[in-house]
């Protein structure tokens, strides 16, 4: 009952975000004051951050450059 009424709504709802997908931008515009390590403050994960520069999880799968 639920779920079938969440997948009718997602159903009902997808005309819509099509037609907001045509009307939204899809590149970024940043000044030129600002450069990449702005972009990377702004859109990376804070508390991902926090626990990939600890000695203990830096090498982890979970931090990206770690040893898998």
């Amino acid at each position: 009952m639920l779920s079938e009424d969440f997948e009718q709504e997602v159903v009902d709802g997808l005309e819509a975000q099509m037609i907001g997908e045509k009307n939204r931008p899809t590149v970024e515009g940043w000044s030129e004051d600002e450069d990449y390590s702005d972009w990377v403050a702004t859109h990376g994960d804070q508390i991902r951050t926090i626990i990939c520069n600890t000695p203990e999880f830096r090498d982890s799968p979970f931090c990206g450059p770690g040893l898998h």
